[in-house]
């Protein structure tokens, strides 16, 4: 060596690592563009979850207002709503944000306020009058009152609250525009004839409200066609008022409008509530069971993902070995090897986030603005989330770049020789992924379990305190099913032992997902996350759904009518108010009914306790003719044995107990009065021999096993102006406290739905419990279901009879399309399956390629190859699927567990149709698109 020469330098190049991850960029930015189809198959397995979780994000999103459109909504473009409150003084200050809390409508209190609201306005307003009231359409069930709004909605001040939609405007006296759901229920186009309680009226147009709450049924009449509530009042009195102007209202106006019983809903202290108040449009309410649920399959969805990525790259991976082997014989490091693979992934992830997360916010949004158009669904405008889709891209790529990491890792360590020879290398499999996915499983199984007695315990503590068992439940799913993707190596080989047994192309498949363990692995991970996050949602919508079922509150049997008979009526305000009670006769309304339809019906009268003139308002503002004695009414009382237990919170100590039942809402007495033939239209079937004795002897008939206690039942009467009893859902609650009781012998006599009363006495027992007894509701037998329109012909022809004017719908039931929406659901959980499975199938098949090229050159038949694919798909769906089930749906169970009113429900055989339907439904889908001739393969040797 030269005593001149320079010593070799041997330090690290500055900037070299960034130098080679960059040309690692380039390298797989060029492998991507050769290899399209491998490259689009690995995108689509990560786009599929990111496009749903951005589609659903900017839904939810859309359906919540933001502060400038919630304003809108409330105001449009005026500066204030004035309001008087019904009460008479002392007035208390108003919530800055909700003008409601003392701005109750006219209604039994009289609007015994004196104060002149449209005086009360200040100078340099121009106010727009403003009615609201909810009223009876012909045509629609009794539960669904419409609102009505008398104004001019189509007045500038309105702008942004009330659009036209379709049609023109009102022009001549009784036109009147209406929501495009109330036409829809109704049956009415425009052009046509709406009836209501106080007349009819030709629809001419369409209003879109931008109150998604008031959206469905409503009416907007003109001006001086709502007639006033009470008599006596005048409209302006009953009226609201819009103003419209340059000032702004303040806080400081609203205060001294309110010690004169105005209330104010301003636009600028919603745009700048006062210090200590925070904007809420939906007025604070609890939907706390349905985040959590929503983050369980939110979370679910996000490990998809990774799953997905995984099995993406795993599998991918392996179609690159003889390309790095050549890089590494060349003298490639083996950083550079790690770094090519871990590129192409950031490539691969970044594409498919992006494409995934505007697919899904562009469809979404089209989507929106499509049921805007039409006046559909409750959204409130167009907000796409680019927060959850940033933050579905950024794990798109970090998911994308985790699952390259061990594939990398596994290729770069491959001997190059072997790869070059187009051999395989055959490791040991080691023991550490075996014992880690034991200790995930067993830490999310703890943590699930756990949740549930922390969750009981959290609802038994102070409310508003911020749970921890959502974390419990959801980190234990997450650890649950990461723990079992780690042990599908030791299953796989497992099963393979078991199939010595099985026909040749089952062997052959379980033999190779046994060998070849890196894309047999993956490929049954991506499975098992989409049948996961597909068993979760599947539950939680059956379950919802279910819990609407039982909540249906039926108002009689099936094809039955149960229509009042009698009503109370209030008039005048204050000292000048009156009160009467209206009543029809039995017989004349049933003459109504048969002039109103041709359908043959039998009735039945059923009697209660006599309507009394009780009067449950201010003292003060009693109308005359009030009987104090009419306050003194019969009920059932509960026993104390079938009350539900509650904590000091008021809410149930166990929401399974059948004694905690929510939904006890009456549209009859409490106690009904009949004779046989009544009791028997009311149960819907012919009574027990025991109910009839009972009835006949003096007891009680009662609707409910846990309205009666060792064969007795209690009937106690009490005044009703007395403060209720607390309780918590229908058999804990009293109407108003007992004063007295009396013990009957009862029976139980279930009627065939779920009506709402809870006895039935005979006339002589109502007699001798001193009960003032008068017809209180024809009860109605059609021999068919009624048409809309037959069912709007009666109704017009019974508002002749009146008043009352009963309510009038004949019951069809809970309309139950529970089992399609879930087949629906089912179908698309079971094509997100397919589609992992499919394409990590079909990136196995390239892989797996020169095993077939083997098999063809001993003499294996050309059909092997599709049948080899079809029970390679079939075998990976089958054990993902079933393995996903069950980590979906004992997370959704326990989380629904902790959820008031849902009903847990487990649809075991839509879960069996994921579980065995859809495996047989991708082999046969393999079998028809594989092709049968094997495109020729090179054979290279090394020298």
């Amino acid at each position: 060596m030269p005593a001149d020469s320079a010593p070799l330098e041997l330090s690290p190049l500055p900037g070299g690592r960034w130098r080679r991850y960059r040309l690692a960029l380039k390298m797989a930015w060029r492998d991507i563009r050769k290899h399209r189809g491998r490259s689009i198959l690995i995108m689509l397995l990560i786009m599929l979850p990111v496009f749903g979780l951005s589609a659903a994000a900017t839904f939810g999103e859309s359906a919540v207002p933001t502060q400038a459109e919630a304003v809108s909504m409330l105001l449009g473009k005026a500066q204030a709503k004035f309001t008087k409150t019904s009460m008479k003084p002392p007035y208390q200050q108003q919530s800055p944000l909700d003008d409601r809390e003392f701005s109750m409508p006219s209604s039994i209190r009289n609007n015994a306020n004196p104060v002149d609201v449209r005086g009360a306005i200040p100078s340099g307003y121009r106010a727009v009058s403003w009615r609201e009231r909810f009223l009876d359409v012909a045509g629609l069930a009794p539960d669904k009152q419409t609102r009505v709004i008398e104004s001019e909605v189509l007045d500038p001040v309105f702008e942004g609250k009330y659009t036209l939609g379709s049609g023109r405007p009102p022009e001549a006296p009784a036109e009147v525009l209406a929501s495009p759901g109330l036409l829809q229920a109704a049956k009415v186009q425009l052009g046509g004839v709406i009836s209501t309680e106080i007349g009819q009226f030709i629809v001419v147009g369409t209003i879109l409200d931008s109150n998604v709450e008031t959206r469905e049924f409503a009416l907007y009449l003109r001006p001086g066609e709502l007639p006033p509530l009470l008599p006596g009042v005048s409209a302006a009195d009953e009226a609201a008022y819009f103003v419209d102007g340059d000032q702004p209202v303040t806080w400081a106006q609203i205060k001294e409008l309110n010690r004169s019983g105005v209330v104010v809903l301003s636009r600028a202290v919603l745009e700048n509530p006062p210090d200590g108040e925070r904007w809420s449009y939906f007025g604070g309410s609890n939907q706390e069971g349905a985040y959590y649920l929503g983050g369980l399959i939110g979370t679910l969805a996000l490990l998809e993902v990774g799953l997905l990525a995984g099995a993406a790259f795993a599998v991918g991976a392996k179609g690159r070995q003889r390309e790095l082997a050549l890089l590494a014989a060349t003298g490639a490091e083996i950083q550079t090897l790690r770094s090519m693979v871990t590129a192409g992934a950031v490539w691969l992830g970044l594409a498919a986030g992006v494409l995934g997360a505007g697919g899904g916010m562009a469809a979404a949004l089209l989507a929106v603005g499509y049921f805007r158009s039409i006046g559909r669904g409750s959204f409130a405008g167009l907000h796409p989330n680019y927060w959850v889709a940033g933050t579905v891209i950024v794990v798109a790529v970090l998911a994308a770049y985790a699952a390259a990491l061990l594939p990398a890792r596994a290729v770069a360590r491959q001997a190059t020789m072997a790869a070059l020879r187009g051999g395989r290398s055959v490791t040991e499999p080691r023991r550490w992924p075996a014992r880690a996915g034991l200790a995930l499983l067993g830490c999310g199984a703890v943590a699930m379990l756990t949740g549930v007695p922390v969750g009981l315990a959290e609802r038994s503590g102070s409310p508003g305190e911020p749970p921890v068992y959502p974390i419990l439940l959801i980190g234990g799913a997450v650890f649950a099913v990461l723990g079992v993707v780690l042990l599908l190596g030791r299953l796989v080989a497992g099963a393979t032992r078991s199939a010595g047994r099985l026909p040749l192309v089952w062997r052959l498949a379980a033999r190779d997902s046994a060998r070849n363990r890196g894309r047999t692995v993956p490929a049954i991970a991506a499975v098992l996350a989409a049948a996961t996050l597909a068993a979760a949602a599947v539950v939680v919508v059956a379950s919802v759904m279910q819990s609407g079922k039982e909540s249906y509150s039926w108002s009689a049997n099936f094809n039955q009518a149960a229509l009042n008979l009698a009503n109370t009526v209030y008039s005048g305000s204050g000292d000048q108010g009156s009160a009467r009670i209206d009543s029809l006769a039995p017989e004349d309304l049933a003459r109504e009914i048969a002039r109103g339809t041709p359908v043959p019906f039998r009735s039945w009268t059923l009697r209660g306790e006599q309507n009394a003139l009780c009067w449950l308002g201010n003292p003060d503002q009693e109308p005359k003719g009030m009987d104090s004695a009419g306050c003194l009414k019969h009920t059932l009382v509960v026993p104390q044995s079938s009350r539900c237990p509650l904590d000091q919170y008021s809410r149930p100590t166990d929401r399974l107990d059948p004694r905690c039942r929510t939904g006890w809402r009456s549209s009859y007495p409490s106690i009904l009065i009949g004779g046989p033939a009544e009791l028997e239209a009311l149960l819907g079937h012919q009574p027990s021999p025991d109910a009839l004795q009972t009835l006949a002897g003096g007891g009680v008939v009662v609707s409910d096993e846990l309205l009666q206690a060792s064969g007795q039942a209690e009937i106690g009467v009490g005044d009703v102006r007395q403060q209720p009893a607390m309780g918590y859902g229908g058999l804990q609650r009293d109407q108003f406290r007992i004063n007295s009781s009396v013990r009957l012998p009862a029976v139980v006599g279930a009627p065939d739905h779920a009506l709402m009363y809870s006895a039935f006495i005979s006339e002589q027992t109502a007699a001798r419990l001193g009960l003032k007894v008068a017809d209180n509701t024809l009860l109605v037998q059609f021999e068919r279901s009624l048409s809309q329109a037959e069912t709007a012909a009666v109704q017009a022809q019974i508002t002749r009879a009146g008043p009352p004017v009963p309510y009038f719908a004949v019951e069809t039931g809970f309309k139950d399309d529970s089992a399609l929406q879930l087949w629906l659901v089912l179908a698309l959980a079971a094509l997100i399956i397919l589609s992992a499975a499919g394409i990590t199938a079909g990136l196995a098949l390239a892989d797996g390629r020169a095993d077939q090229a083997t098999l063809a050159g001993i003499g294996a038949s050309p059909r092997i190859r599709k049948s080899l694919a079809a029970v390679q798909i079939a075998m990976t769906a089958l054990i993902g699927s079933v393995l996903g089930i069950l980590l979906g749906v004992l997370p959704a169970v326990l989380m629904i567990l902790m959820v008031d009113r849902l009903t847990i429900v487990v649809p075991w055989l839509h879960l069996l149709a994921l579980a065995v339907l859809v495996p047989i439904l991708g082999a046969g889908i393999a079998w028809l698109i594989t092709r049968s001739a094997l495109p020729g393969e090179r054979r290279q040797t090394l020298v």
